[in-house]
């Protein structure tokens, strides 16, 4: 799908199609056709196994890194934050948290910084929910097709209109970023008109910290 605006076109793959339809080979193929057809477009790839293929076409197709960024980990994201409100019986949009890393075997959800209504979650929930919030974080990835299809969408919105520029979760490719360069992680950004404009430093727990830069050694 191809959204045809002057300067700020938009390129969305993979929404509504099985990881497994999407061969390396021809998903890397595709991804340099498509960049090739505009060389101004922001390319969103939708799927939730698309981040080696986001790395792959970074660094072999040598496609700027702000133009090429997955939608998937927003949808992610979004179905914590229905648990949480679940859990605590308000709205979903009273739920405020975010997810780091590479999901599902290394998501780093900072709970620390996660409120709710205003208030921390930590203090809201005593330790045991709290844990059995942790333990269906592994559960939830990897999202389904409408909360794909969703949040590829609201990426886009973001790259057109400007809204919620801040604070939306993609699989961005690192430049240096906690040491790391050429791998593709979840992390929150800042979008403008060209795609990525900047990855935001996250707000950690001393564990928390810990539990990301083990993460991203194991990327």
């Amino acid at each position: 799908m191809r959204l045809g605006i002057p300067r700020k076109d938009i390129i969305v793959s993979g929404v509504g199609k099985r990881d497994d339809e999407i061969e390396a080979e021809n998903g890397l193929r595709l991804i340099e056709s498509l960049a090739n057809l505009n060389r101004q477009a922001v390319l969103v790839c939708a799927g939730p196994a698309h981040r080696p293929l986001i790395e792959r076409a970074v660094i072999e197709a040598c496609i700027p890194r702000r133009r090429l960024i997955g939608s998937a980990p927003y949808a992610f994201e979004s179905s914590l934050r229905a648990i949480v409100a679940v859990e605590l019986r308000c709205a979903v949009s009273q739920v405020a948290l975010t997810v780091l890393g590479t999901p599902p075997e290394q998501t780093v959800v900072p709970w620390s910084q996660a409120t709710v209504r205003g208030f921390a979650i930590p203090q809201v929930l005593n330790p045991t929910r709290l844990a059995r919030l942790r333990d269906k974080v592994g559960r939830v990835w990897p999202p389904g097709p409408y909360a794909l299809a969703s949040a590829a969408t609201r990426v886009c919105e973001a790259v057109i209109d400007g809204a919620d520029r801040r604070g939306l979760c993609c699989f961005i490719t690192l430049d240096g970023e906690w040491g790391v360069r050429r791998k593709v992680v979840a992390f929150q950004v800042e979008l403008d008109a060209h795609g990525v404009s900047r990855v935001l430093e996250p707000v950690l727990s001393v564990q928390e910290k810990v539990r990301l830069e083990t993460a991203l050694q194991k990327v």
